[in-house]
C-alpha cells in the first residue's frame, strides 16, 4: 500500500492485503524535514536513513502478528508532509536486515543506490528511491518496480525489488529519473526462510 502528501503530526496508512503471521512489514518513508520522523507505532527504526536537500528518507521494520486495521505514522512536525510505501513481504527470515545501504546526489538524472550482500542464496533486496522532484522514477537492470508516489511537496518515491539467486553482494543498483533532480536511496538485503526436508528415507 501507499499514501502520498500525508501532513499533520500523524497520519494513517492502509494495511496491505493478505498479512499473515510472520510476515514482515518494510516501511519507507520521504518527508519534509532535515530529521527522520520517530518509528510507525509497533515498528522498529528508523533501520536506516538519509538526508538529502530538504526530503529525509527512512525505513521501518515490523513482523506481523495478528495485526488489524490500519497504521499509525509520523511526521517530524504537524508542518511536515509525508510520503509512503508500505510492503508485506512474505518468506523473510527476520524484520532485521543481513545489509543495507544508503546513498545521495544532487542534481542527476541517475539514481544510484549502493551493493547490500547476504550470506544466504535466494535473498530478497529491497530498493527505495526518493526524488526531491515530482517526476517519474524508472528501476533499471534487475530490479522489478513495485510502484512510484508523488506529490507537489515531497517529490516522488518508488520502490523496486530483485531475487538474488546465489549469496554476496547485489552490487549497485540504479533508477532513471525523468528531470534533474536531487535524489536519496535505501536498499536493504534480506535472507529468506530456509526450509530443510528430508531427502532420503
Amino acid at each position: 500500500s501507499s499514501a502520498t502528501g500525508q501532513s499533520g503530526a500523524t497520519f494513517s496508512v492502509t494495511a496491505p492485503a493478505g498479512i499473515q503471521n510472520g510476515d514482515v512489514l518494510v516501511a519507507f518513508q520521504s518527508n519534509t524535514n532535515i530529521s527522520a520522523p520517530t518509528a510507525p507505532t509497533g515498528f522498529s527504526g528508523p533501520i536506516n536513513n538519509i538526508g538529502f536537500g530538504a526530503i529525509h528518507l527512512s525505513y521501518y521494520t515490523k513482523v506481523a502478528a495478528s495485526e488489524s486495521g490500519n497504521y499509525t505514522f509520523n511526521n517530524v512536525s504537524g508542518g511536515d508532509t509525508s510520503d509512503v510505501w508500505l510492503l508485506c513481504v512474505s518468506g523473510i527470515l527476520s524484520a532485521t536486515p543481513d545489509n543495507d545501504s544508503v546513498n545521495s546526489g544532487t542534481l542527476t538524472t541517475t539514481a544510484t543506490a549502493g551493493a547490500v550482500s547476504s550470506s544466504n542464496a535466494n535473498a530478497i533486496v529491497i530498493a527505495c528511491f526518493a526524488a526531491l522532484a515530482n517526476t517519474t522514477i524508472v528501476p533499471q537492470g534487475s530490479l522489478t518496480t513495485i510502484g512510484t508516489v508523488g506529490n507537489g511537496v515531497v517529490g516522488s518515491l518508488n520502490t523496486a525489488y530483485l531475487l538474488q539467486a546465489i549469496a554476496g553482494s547485489s552490487g549497485s543498483q540504479t533508477a532513471t529519473l525523468g528531470s534533474t533532480t536531487n535524489f536519496g536511496a535505501i536498499m536493504a538485503a534480506f535472507s529468506p526462510v530456509v526450509v530443510f526436508v528430508p531427502t532420503s528415507y
